[in-house]
């Protein structure tokens, strides 16, 4: 929301996101980071004792995408162990859009509507749901009076309910006055 929306939009998601920033959570985030790396650690080792050779950018991205996707949605993909559609759409689009850069001619290409263009979208599309989905299943525990996790989803959520009843309450003052 903050990096794709404009006017009142955009200042309510900053004032949701500035609330979220505190030493805690990057200590959390910090923690995740520590157990990725160890898992990372653990893989390299593992991979060194039988000497199999080891793909160290796919150990590299995986580890990345761990760590993003706890921190960000409180979900842990595995992608150090295996494959996920959300990690290689992000990978695919992040190639796709990176193309986009060195072609002077994209814009005509995205009105054409080329392969890449439609791959783009797909693969948009993809994490999209993936995102939506999470958001979904935080929102109905939310709603249940569930706990949320530390994740971003989780708290940006927690901190916008929180200032849509201190709006409610401030907008109920007004007119009661």
């Amino acid at each position: 929301g903050i990096f794709a929306a404009d006017g009142a939009q955009w200042k309510f998601h900053r004032k949701v996101a500035v609330r979220m920033f505190s030493k805690r959570l990057l200590e959390e985030g910090t923690a995740v980071a520590l157990a990725k790396a160890q898992e990372l650690i653990a893989r390299l080792d593992s991979h060194a004792e039988s000497g199999e050779p080891v793909d160290l950018q796919q150990c590299y991205f995986g580890f990345t995408m761990d760590t993003f996707c706890d921190i960000a949605f409180g979900k842990s993909l595995d992608s150090q162990q295996r494959s996920h559609e959300f990690a290689r759409a992000f990978d695919r689009c992040q190639q796709l859009c990176n193309d986009r850069f060195r072609n002077p001619l994209f814009g005509l290409n995205r009105l054409v509507g080329t392969a890449a263009e439609r791959e783009i979208k797909q693969t948009k599309q993809i994490m999209r749901e993936f995102a939506l989905d999470i958001i979904r299943g935080r929102r109905r525990s939310l709603a249940e009076g569930e706990q949320l996790g530390p994740d971003l989803i989780s708290r940006f959520l927690e901190s916008a309910k929180k200032l849509e009843a201190q709006g409610a309450a401030n907008e109920e003052t007004v007119l009661s006055d």
